[in-house]
């Protein structure tokens, strides 16, 4: 049988699980569509240059 501090204990379960959802889904959000930090061109010979660097390798070189 049930008692009444099943229930209280489910709904602080609940609780957790919802705020832990909602933390994972606003960081999430962050990540992917936060404000990303802008590199510089610099002209070169009336040329824009620009320095990509990418981790992990790219093709073609």
């Amino acid at each position: 049988m049930a008692g009444k501090g099943d229930e209280l204990l489910m709904g602080a379960v609940d609780i957790v699980v919802v705020l832990a959802s909602v933390m994972l889904i606003g960081g999430l959000g962050w990540y992917f569509f936060g404000r990303r930090r802008a590199g510089a061109a610099r002209l070169e010979g009336g040329v824009q240059r620009v320095e990509v660097t990418v981790g992990g390798g790219y093709s073609p070189t």
